[in-house]
Order: C-alpha cells, then structure tokens, then sequence
C-alpha cells in the first residue's frame, strides 16, 4: 500500500464568527469516520454538510453532518460499486440546497466508468454515467463537481486518449443526460483540468494545467476558462516566476472577483478583466471563501493555512492533534507529523471544513475532524 492510501484520514473543521481573527480561533479534535479517508467536503449550511472519501476495500465513503454529527450514509440502491471486483472512491461533492447535492465517485477498476451521485434531500440516486459508450476516453483522476439546480451541475476534469495524451473534459447535466462541452486544448500533450467554481450558470471557472515540452522537460502552465452560458474559452493566466504552475483550486464571489490557487504559491486574482499574481507563497490545494473579506487556502501537506481578510493574505497554524494513543503507526524512514489536505468548503456563520489525511497513518486508519465549537 502507498503513503497517500495508507495515511489516516482527516477533516479540519474551523468555526469563526463574522468578524475573522485568525489568532483567536481555537480548535478541538474529534474521529468521526473509523478506517475512512477524507477526499471531498461541500456545506450548505454550518447544520447541513457531506464530506466523501473512502474505507477499506476501497468502498465509497459517504457522511453527512447536521451540526451535532456526522453520520454514514449508504450508497444508492443498486450502486455498482458493490459489485465483484469493484474498487471506489467518493470524490468531488458539491451542494446548492439541502435537498440537490452531486458526489463524483471514480471507479478504481475501469469497469463501470465515472459514477455520479445525486441527493434530493431524502436519498441518493445513482445517474447515467458521464462517461461515453465507445470508451475512447474516460475521466482519470480527482474529477470536481458544480451544482447550480437539480438540472445545471457541471462535471469538470481531465480524460485519457487512446494515443496517451491528456485532455480537458467538462460534461453537463440537465436533468436527464450529461453533454460533453468543447473546452480549449492549448498544450500538445497534457491539458488538465482539476478544479470549478461559479457564481451562476453563466459565470463558471475551471480551472487546471497545460504543458509544453516532455518527460524531464515539461514545463505546468496555469490554464483558466471561462463558461459564459453558451461556451468555454481560455482565459490569459500568469505564470509564476519557475515557470511551472498548475491552477489547484478556484473560488468565485462576483464576475469580478474570482481566486485560483496554484501549488507552487501564486495566488491569482480576477478583478473582471483580468488574471494577475496577487500574492505568491500561499502553495494551494483547495480553497474556499464565506466572503471577499473571508477566504480560505490550504496546501496539499503541511499544518499552515491561510486566510484573506480582504486586505492581505496571513498564515495560521493548525493545532496537529494525533488519533488516540496507541494507534499511530510510525513509519520508516521517519516521516514529520503533518496534515494533508483534500478539499475545503464553507458555510455561514462564519464555517468553514478541511477535509484530508493525518500522518503518520494510524493502524486503524482513523478519519479526524478539528473544528471549533460542537464540530
């Protein structure tokens, strides 16, 4: 088994009021999902939360919180994740109302496709695959969802060609099917897309990568586009100083005032007109905002977040709390405590969720939650 499979999941909840001090915010710890691992969090409300991942096997992992705790939720009827030889990871989760909510499930086996999970506030369905039927490409890794209604959720990520090159793949759904949109393809080999936010359905940005050169000599590009309700297009994004700068994550607050994240610290900012490197040092995994004056960063590994404020981005510090004793199972050669994080979402008053992996891994993979009040 490989580190990241291993490693302990963990959700770090942080609950602020409307006025954020990030120096006195304080933390507490919970293990809320026993051998289950963090991969997505999406929150209507500070009562009303999902977070997907997995346990063992894998099998999807699917929890909802109602601000007191978080509870297992079977899959749909039928899921075809239960099947002989199955292997499935819940992913991607966005919510637009306590009763429309779409989870990405990937199928570790290639047998069944791209699942897609839809809540309508009393089950979950399990929809039409996204993916074609002549298989001339499937979505790969770590898909993202948006959800405007019931009938406006995109599905947005990269897929794999015959011939071994990566392109951008965005399907919506409409109620009854899903329809593959053309996006822009500007690298030769790899186009990738891996994050979306939107404020309406004709104001959507996704966001990703394009590369230039091969093997040893690929150079990351940030990739940015635009759906205005009839079509996407690439939006010009800086690169920063190495050259080498895939976008991670997006939030969108208005048409002109939208971030995205890159892992190597440029934080980008769209003020309506244009992408411009806002601050730099801030490497981003996932991101998520309350407000323009409340926004949320958080790194693939680390214990170090950071927060705007609308006037200037600050580092804070997680309180790195291990499982119960007894339980963590060092790991060789010697590997730092450390959180890493999958995603982020938020809800008001003042909540906002990181969702991820504790390490070193716990004997017992054990899922964590860090949050302020009753989280």
């Amino acid at each position: 088994m490989g580190l990241r499979s291993a490693l302990l999941s963990a959700a770090l909840t942080l609950t602020c009021g409307s006025a954020v001090h990030a120096a006195d915010i304080t933390w507490q710890v919970a293990y809320p999902a026993p051998g289950g691992h963090y991969r997505g969090v999406t929150a209507v409300s500070p009562a009303d939360a999902w977070a997907t991942g997995f346990t063992a096997g894998p099998a999807p992992l699917l929890q909802h919180w109602d601000g007191t705790h978080w509870t297992d939720f079977p899959p749909p009827v039928g899921d075809r994740c239960g099947d002989p030889g199955e292997s499935c990871v819940a992913d991607g989760i966005d919510a637009s109302s306590a009763s429309n909510a779409f989870a990405v499930v990937r199928d570790g086996s290639h047998q069944v496709g791209t699942l897609v999970w839809h809540w309508d506030g009393n089950h979950w369905d399990d929809l039409p695959t996204p993916d074609p039927p002549t298989q001339s490409f499937a979505f790969f890794a770590s898909p993202s969802v948006k959800a405007f209604s019931a009938t406006d959720a995109w599905l947005i990520g990269f897929a794999s060609l015959p011939t071994g090159e990566l392109t951008t793949a965005a399907v919506h759904w409409d109620g009854l099917r899903w329809t593959r949109f053309p996006t822009p393809e500007p690298g030769v080999h790899q186009n990738v897309l891996q994050a979306v936010a939107g404020t309406a359905p004709d104001d959507v940005w996704a966001g990703g990568y394009w590369t230039t050169g091969s093997g040893h000599h690929s150079v990351s590009h940030s990739l940015l586009l635009h759906f205005d309700g009839h079509a996407w297009t690439q939006s010009p994004a800086p690169d920063s100083a190495t050259g080498s700068s895939p976008v991670t994550a997006v939030v969108a607050l208005s048409r002109t005032d939208a971030w995205a994240g890159t892992v190597d610290g440029a934080m980008l900012h769209w003020d309506g007109t244009a992408w411009t490197v806002a601050a730099t040092g801030i490497p981003t995994r996932s991101m998520t905002a309350l407000s323009a004056r409340d926004i949320w960063a958080a790194p693939d590994s680390g214990d170090v977040v950071h927060h705007f404020d609308g006037a200037a981005w600050s580092a804070v510090t997680l309180p790195l709390v291990a499982p119960p004793a007894g339980r963590v199972t060092p790991l060789a050669p010697p590997v730092p405590a450390h959180y890493q994080l999958a995603a982020a979402a938020s809800a008001g008053p003042g909540t906002v969720w990181f969702v991820g992996d504790y390490v070193p891994p716990s004997t017992e993979g054990q899922a964590v939650v860090v949050s302020t009040g009753t989280g």
